[in-house]
């Protein structure tokens, strides 16, 4: 039906598997290219930043970049100004977004999510060869299983209604003695199909959360590649960016840290009326 250009389920069932691995391997070479990336930055930031010092967060590194480029529009027109100042505006925003929505605030907040993930498809690629040699291990189960009777009856009888049996059933014999070298070599027991079943079972699910923690990462490709640019543009130039409070930092401040002179002036000059 496919051939003849019908849609069908399975088909599209097939292509939507497809479409999912591809994007996962897309996903895996970017986290893998970031891991490397970020580790050079995380290391480069740190060897010039005090230790007291909070380090500067993705947001900063946007603000320096933008300020940067703001810097290099004196000879601009104004309507040329203004249309980058907004674009700027606008991939600022998204960047704060996106950095809500990931819970990532600095480049080592962005590197331990990398890594995580990038454990997350050793542990996704390791369950699937351990499902494909349970596949396996089945399979030469099952074939145990419904060549035994065939098996049993070619060791029955004279030895030449055998040697006649054998040559009529040449392949299942074959094809059991396989199965049988197959289970030996690896110390298995037909007898514990149960326990392989639900093991690949536990596997499989466990496989299926994995992938849908990838799938909801929040890495989209062209965000987390504009974002290395600018970042790398800022320390080209040298520059490290001091950490800027955002407005909800500052409304998180408790009050004595916000005014501090102010709350001291009160408490001396009661006691001077006291006194």
């Amino acid at each position: 039906m496919e051939k003849k250009g019908i849609h069908t389920e399975l088909g599209d069932y097939n292509r939507q598997i497809k479409k999912h691995n591809a994007a996962l391997s897309s996903l895996k070479r970017l986290l893998f290219d970031l891991s490397v990336w970020l580790k050079s930055m995380v290391q480069k930031i740190s060897e010039v930043t005090e230790k007291e010092t909070p380090p500067p967060t993705i947001l900063d590194f946007v603000n320096a970049y933008n300020a940067m480029k703001k810097a290099g529009r004196s000879e601009w027109s104004a309507k040329g100004k203004q249309t980058a100042a907004v674009n700027d505006v606008k991939f600022t925003a998204q960047v704060f977004s996106w950095m809500q929505t990931t819970g990532l605030t600095t480049l080592e907040d962005f590197r331990k999510a990398v890594d995580e993930h990038n454990a997350d498809f050793s542990r996704l690629s390791e369950n699937r060869k351990t499902i494909r040699r349970l596949d396996t291990t089945l399979k030469h189960i099952d074939t145990i299983s419904r060549l035994k009777p065939i098996y049993d009856q070619s060791k029955r009888g004279f030895d030449k209604a055998k040697a006649r049996y054998a040559e009529a059933h040449k392949e299942e014999l074959e094809q059991f003695q396989k199965a049988v070298r197959y289970l030996k070599s690896y110390k298995l027991n037909a007898s514990d199909r149960d326990q392989f079943t639900a093991e690949r079972t536990a596997l499989i699910r466990e496989n299926d959360v994995l992938e849908e923690k990838l799938r909801t990462a929040h890495f989209d490709p062209e965000l987390v590649s504009q974002i290395q640019y600018r970042i790398g543009k800022v320390l080209d130039a040298g520059v490290i960016p001091q950490h800027e409070p955002t407005m909800q930092e500052r409304l998180r401040q408790p009050t004595q840290e916000a005014y501090p002179q102010k709350t001291k002036t009160k408490t001396l000059k009661l006691q001077e009326e006291l006194e």
